[in-house]
């Protein structure tokens, strides 16, 4: 595999477009015994070897955080993993950011739907962006934290979605 002394590799390439860069290989490819998932590795080149592809969950969960896809993650377990919704979160309309050739799209989910079994979960995809919104104060959710808040004589919670008397 090494040239002689003073020696020269030609025509060396580390991806299939015939340029030095970068190569993605599947170490599920590999497992299956895809040939072209078995790259020669070269003096010089480096590996680099992940757990999986991120999924970020973001907005009002209790922990905003990046996932690693190993096998299979759903909405459902992503939403979870990240502490679950928070109480103000609108539940009713997550939405996933996709990856795709030429932006992004926008998918609406009913989150509340899926833990109530009525709608399948959804299966998240490498580079997933999960936004839960968060209800206003004249939601349901917003009007029953705000009269609480009035019943227990809490000042702060009605002070803080910005009710001033």
């Amino acid at each position: 595999m090494c040239p002689p002394d003073g020696g020269v590799i030609q025509n060396a390439t580390l991806s299939e477009k015939g340029n030095f860069g970068i190569a993605l290989y599947k170490i599920t490819d590999l497992k299956a015994g895809k040939e072209e998932a078995d790259p020669i590795i070269w003096p010089g080149d480096i590996v680099r070897v992940t757990e999986g592809d991120p999924v970020y969950v973001t907005g009002s969960v209790v922990s905003p955080r990046e996932l690693v896809i190993r096998d299979k993650l759903t909405l459902k377990l992503a939403i979870a993993m990240a502490g679950g919704p928070s109480r103000m979160a609108k539940t009713n309309e997550v939405h996933i950011l996709r990856q795709k050739e030429g932006g992004q799209e926008d998918l609406k989910i009913n989150y509340d739907a899926i833990k109530k079994g009525k709608e399948p979960d959804v299966e998240l995809k490498p580079f997933d962006i999960i936004e839960v919104g968060e209800a206003g104060l004249f939601s349901g959710k917003g009007m029953t934290d705000l009269f609480k808040g009035i019943v227990r004589g809490s000042a702060g919670v009605v002070t803080q979605r910005g009710i001033i008397y």
